[in-house]
């Protein structure tokens, strides 16, 4: 997904809205965008804005199946 100069305006809209005047940490920052879904608790972007999928980990497959005297 590219991010668009639309986009970046759109986040610091919302980033703005929803901060209070004296409320500009880089803590409460982080958190506003943790709860608003943009970044992960990782500080990594959620899929939804162009963040990594989330990787599936399959089970290892095993080499045979059970004999009777296993199950």
């Amino acid at each position: 997904m590219a991010v668009d100069q639309q986009f970046i305006s759109d986040v610091k809209a919302l980033v703005e809205a929803r901060c209070k005047p004296g409320a500009r940490s880089k803590a409460e920052a982080r958190a506003l965008l943790i709860s608003e879904g943009i970044i992960g608790s990782d500080g990594r972007l959620t899929p939804e804005y162009g963040g990594p999928s989330p990787v599936f980990h399959a089970k290892p497959a095993t080499d045979a199946a059970p004999t009777p005297e296993e199950n």
